[in-house]
């Protein structure tokens, strides 16, 4: 007997993190009678497991309506869209409050289009363009405005609106939306991979945040790679050898920095949900961000970090010196850092990147506090789309060719 014709493929929800196969993946109902679902409330409408399909495959609904909407048999969040036909990547990215997490992921988002398309005749595209919205108003937001007071990018609060809430272990608890985009080539579309990240508040990867009642940030121990955003500019060594620069960042009050303790809290965290040793390494990549890199310009010189991207193909052995040189800068400045980000992981590659590629302004934010935000007409990001590169060969193979 052919044993491997058995196993049924496992899907993971990018919601709730649950594991089920295809067989457990509940249906939407579409005949509008059908409102009311046991688990979320009367306005919802039903979700069922089917019995029923038609010739194009989809369930049909106790009513006799088709529905291709499919739902997570555990928090019942609907799917996006051809979720049971692609893998699902789940690319998190951790960092500290106040670390630039939001205008990141925003210009990442244009920044890697552009890349693929340009480079590696690859579209990345929306999986899911209702949850996508608020990252994808950001996005626009930024890249719209005319002046920095436009595009100032509200900070991610604790389990606001970038967050949704539904039943998981049998709770109610806040659980950051997803934002997944499809990645594909035109002439080969069902060859695709999809990528899920999210935008966290910094404050659930603090210690001491209780991950039973607040699971926002337990995406981390479920996924396929992870970024660390570092923040220079909270950082106490690297604010000592930028005394005297003029940078706003570094003219603002010092922030309370707990980067090393976020760094210890998240390897905990995953180890302990993954039931791996403490003295062992997680084998997830680790992709570790020194962002708002502009600032760095009188300590490290930009010519010796290399384009990765050549020819239509990822050069690994640029991705590889400048993360070799990158390294040798932080174990100069604060070498405690990179001893405990490679404690954590054994796949871990470090990337210089600037979301701006200039220093942000001041502007008044709404309640009259001094805020940062990037001046639209200068933003040239620098080197921004590397880590999500490297990450989607390391996932995905010849998808991506490399030199």
């Amino acid at each position: 007997m052919d044993i491997s014709a058995t196993v049924r493929p496992t899907f993971t929800c990018p919601v709730c993190w649950q594991s089920f196969d295809a067989g457990d993946v509940l249906s939407i109902a579409a005949h509008e009678s059908l409102r009311g679902d046991p688990v979320l409330g009367e306005d919802a409408p039903m979700r069922f497991l089917p019995i029923r399909f038609n010739d194009a495959a989809q369930a049909i609904d106790p009513m006799g309506l088709a529905t291709g909407k499919l739902a997570c048999p555990h928090c019942r969040r609907q799917l996006p869209h051809s979720f049971l036909e692609i893998p699902h990547h789940i690319i998190s990215l951790v960092g500290a409050p106040s670390s630039g997490k939001s205008y990141y992921l925003s210009i990442l988002l244009k920044t890697l289009a552009d890349s693929l398309s340009r480079n590696f005749a690859l579209a990345l595209s929306d999986a899911d363009p209702t949850g996508n919205v608020l990252l994808n108003q950001m996005k626009n937001r930024l890249f719209s405005a005319d002046t920095p007071d436009e595009a100032v990018l509200a900070k991610t609060a604790l389990e606001g609106s970038m967050y949704e809430r539904f039943p998981r272990f049998g709770k109610w608890v806040s659980l950051p939306r997803p934002f997944i985009y499809r990645v594909a080539s035109p002439k080969a579309p069902k060859n695709a991979h999809a990528i899920v990240f999210y935008d966290n508040a910094g404050e659930h990867f603090e210690p001491g945040i209780d991950t039973e009642n607040s699971p926002g940030a337990m995406h981390v121990a479920y996924s396929s790679a992870i970024f660390f955003l570092f923040d220079p500019t909270a950082n106490t060594h690297f604010r000592r050898r930028l005394r005297g620069s003029e940078d706003p960042q570094l003219l603002l009050r010092a922030r309370f920095d707990q980067q090393d303790s976020i760094l210890s809290e998240m390897e905990v965290r995953v180890k302990k949900i993954l039931n791996i040793p403490a003295s062992e390494k997680i084998d997830t990549p680790l992709a570790f961000i020194v962002g708002k890199s502009d600032v760095l310009k009188p300590l490290i010189d930009w010519n010796q970090f290399e384009n990765p991207v050549e020819n239509g193909c990822l050069n690994l052995a640029a991705i590889e010196k400048n993360s070799a040189r990158l390294r040798e800068f932080l174990l100069e400045i604060d070498p405690s850092l990179v001893r405990q980000a490679e404690q954590f992981a054994r796949n871990i590659r470090y990337f210089p990147a600037s979301a701006f590629g200039h220093a942000p302004v001041r502007v008044k934010g709404k309640d009259g506090s001094e805020l940062l935000a990037p001046d639209p007409k200068r933003i040239e990001p620098w080197l921004v789309e590397a880590p999500a590169l490297w990450v989607l060969q390391q996932l995905t193979g010849d998808f991506i060719p490399v030199a």
